[in-house]
C-alpha cells in the first residue's frame, strides 16, 4: 500500500503544471526616495502633494523636484472605495469586478457569467494574467480564480487589508496593502518575498517605466510623506560544479546564478581572459596548467553590471609527484 501510495505521488509530481523562472524578482530595492513634510493628499503616479502644500515630481530616471505648490493648496485626494463596488476591470466583452458585500463577479455582454463569494468586501479594481484573474479583498487576503469558470486557484494572507490594487509584471503577482509592506506571489501562489516601505501606505502603486514601482507612504510618528522609486534587485553568484579543481586532471562547471535582470548579457572570465560571452549561464573549463586562477562570472544589461568571482589553486599532478618524491629522498637522506 506505501508503494502504491509512492507510486501515485511521484506520478502526479510529472502530471502538475511546471511554471518557468519569473523574471521580475523580489526582494526589490530602493533606488531613490524623498520625504515631504504633511500628509499625502494627492498622487497620480508623477506627482505627489501633501496637506502642506509640498509637491514631488518625478522627472528622467526617478529624479524628484521638490517645491511648494504654486496655488498654495493642495489637491483632493484620489477617490478610492467609496461607491457600491470596486473599479472594473474590462477586457473585450468581459468586466471583473468586485463589490462591497464581498462578491467577486464576471459579466458579458450584460449578462452575469459566474459570481463568487470570498471572505470580504472588494474595493479594488481586479488585476489578470492570461487565464488568472487576482481580487484583492479587505479580509487581508489576495484570491486567484480562473477567469472563464470563476474557479478558486488559491488563497493568501496580505499584510495588510487589500485596499489597493493587485499588479502583474513578469508573472509576479505584486500586491499592495494597506500596510508598511508590498508583497509579491509567483502565479502558482508561491511566495517571492516583501518589501518593507518607510511607512503606511496612502495610495495605489504605480508602474514607471522600466517597470520601477512608484509608492507614497506616511510615517505617522515622524509625520511626513515618503515617495519611493523601487525596481528589481540585481545580483549573480557563481558557483562550481563539482568542487573547485584541485589539480590540472580535473575540470569544472561554472555555473552562474542570475536574478533581476530581463535579457542579460553573461560573461565568464578566467583570469581576466573571456572564456565565453553570451546568454549561456554554465561553462565547462579545464585547467591547462598549474597555478592560481580567479575565475570570474560578469552580468550585463544596458548601463548596469554585475560581477562575482572565486579563486581556485590547481596544481600539476605530475610535477606534485615529483615534488612528493624529491621530499620523500630528502627526507630519507637527513635521517641517514
Amino acid at each position: 500500500m506505501k508503494k502504491l501510495f509512492l507510486l501515485i505521488v511521484f506520478l502526479l509530481s510529472f502530471c502538475s503544471p511546471k511554471f518557468q523562472p519569473e523574471k521580475f524578482s523580489f526582494p526589490l530595492e530602493e533606488v531613490s526616495r524623498v520625504e515631504l513634510k504633511g500628509a499625502p493628499v494627492f498622487f497620480d503616479g508623477k506627482t505627489c502633494i501633501t496637506d502642506e502644500g509640498w509637491k514631488a515630481e518625478l522627472g528622467e530616471g526617478g529624479k524628484f523636484n521638490v517645491g511648494l505648490e504654486s496655488k498654495g493648496g493642495a489637491r483632493k485626494g484620489l477617490a478610492s472605495g467609496k461607491g457600491k463596488f470596486s473599479s472594473v476591470l474590462v477586457e473585450g466583452n468581459d468586466r471583473y469586478y468586485g463589490t462591497r458585500d464581498g462578491y467577486v463577479v464576471r459579466k458579458s455582454r450584460g449578462k452575469i457569467k459566474w459570481r463568487r463569494k470570498i471572505g470580504g468586501g472588494v474595493v479594488a479594481r481586479p488585476a489578470s494574467y492570461k487565464n488568472l484573474l487576482f481580487v484583492a479583498s479587505l479580509d487581508g487576503h489576495l484570491y486567484a480564480f480562473k477567469k472563464k469558470t470563476g474557479s478558486l486557484l488559491w488563497i493568501k494572507k496580505l499584510p495588510g487589508r487589500g485596499k489597493y490594487p493587485p499588479l502583474v509584471l513578469d508573472e509576479v503577482v505584486v500586491a499592495p496593502s494597506l500596510s508598511e509592506r508590498i508583497r509579491g506571489f509567483y502565479l502558482n501562489g508561491r511566495p517571492a518575498g516583501d518589501y518593507r516601505l518607510g511607512g503606511v501606505l496612502k495610495f495605489p502603486v504605480f508602474v514607471m517605466e522600466g517597470k520601477r514601482l512608484a509608492a507614497v507612504s506616511y510615517d505617522w510618528e515622524r509625520q511626513v510623506t515618503i515617495v519611493q522609486i523601487l525596481a528589481r534587485k540585481l545580483g549573480v553568484e557563481i558557483e562550481i560544479l563539482p568542487p573547485p579543481p584541485v589539480s590540472t586532471a580535473q575540470g569544472a562547471e561554472i555555473k552562474a546564478k542570475i536574478y533581476g535582470f530581463y535579457s542579460p548579457e553573461v560573461i565568464f572570465r578566467v583570469n581576466e581572459k573571456v572564456l565565453s560571452r553570451g546568454e549561456d549561464t554554465r561553462v565547462l573549463w579545464f585547467p591547462s596548467r598549474e597555478g592560481t586562477y580567479k575565475l570570474e562570472v560578469v552580468v550585463r544589461e544596458e548601463s548596469v553590471e554585475r560581477s562575482r568571482y572565486v579563486v581556485v589553486q590547481v596544481k600539476d599532478p605530475e610535477k606534485e609527484r615529483i615534488r612528493r618524491i624529491m621530499r620523500e629522498r630528502s627526507s630519507c637522506y637527513w635521517k641517514k
